[in-house]
């Protein structure tokens, strides 16, 4: 049985990957000696999952499966790079990751998106939102804005543009020049 199985599925390692096409296709070592000499086998199909998309580094591992005993008709059917695969998760835990070490972590803890330094950016949104139950945090030394800031969007807004407009055209009257100080706003009881 064993033998007949190593007919149909075997391990290789990737040697050369092309994704221009709409399958990938690479070059893969699948550890045969022709004559002495490692046999590659060129143009083989990489697929993956619906919905997922990766180019495995050159050097991963890919199980194919073969038609019959023909090394030329494989069929990569899943890759794994050792040296960038994360450990230490736990059953129902799920990961995203790159071969730089940027992810999108879900486990029992919640979900971490870690972009290693690197940016992190939404695009082509029409609108984000973001929803929480309890607040939002930012922990960042500035906040940039191009557009205006509306805070109580949902009941009374206020824009924070309107706001800094209204600051800007205040004046006070009856200031003398020299130590005098004007008073604080009128303060209501």
């Amino acid at each position: 049985m064993t033998g007949w199985l190593s007919t149909i599925f075997g391990l290789g390692r990737l040697r050369l990957i092309d994704d221009s096409g709409p399958v990938q296709r690479g070059q893969v070592d699948q550890g045969a000696l022709v004559g002495g000499v490692r046999r590659l086998t060129d143009n083989v199909p990489i697929v993956g999952a619906f919905g997922f998309g990766s180019v495995p580094p050159i050097g991963a591992e890919v199980l194919v499966a073969r038609c019959g005993d023909d090394r030329a008709q494989s069929v990569g059917i899943a890759t794994n790079h050792q040296p960038s695969r994360p450990r230490g998760l736990k059953p129902g835990d799920a990961i995203v990751y790159d071969v730089r070490g940027r992810s999108i972590r879900l486990d029992g803890d919640g979900m971490t998106i870690d972009g290693k330094g690197g940016p992190v950016t939404i695009v082509n949104a029409s609108a984000v939102t973001i929803k929480s139950q309890s607040k939002v945090r930012i922990e960042a030394p500035s906040i940039e804005c191009t557009g205006d800031i509306v805070s109580r969007a949902g009941g009374t807004p206020v824009s924070l543009n309107d706001l800094r407009d209204a600051y800007v055209a205040h004046v006070h009257t009856g200031v003398r020049t020299g130590s005098d100080k004007s008073l604080g706003p009128d303060r209501k009881a």
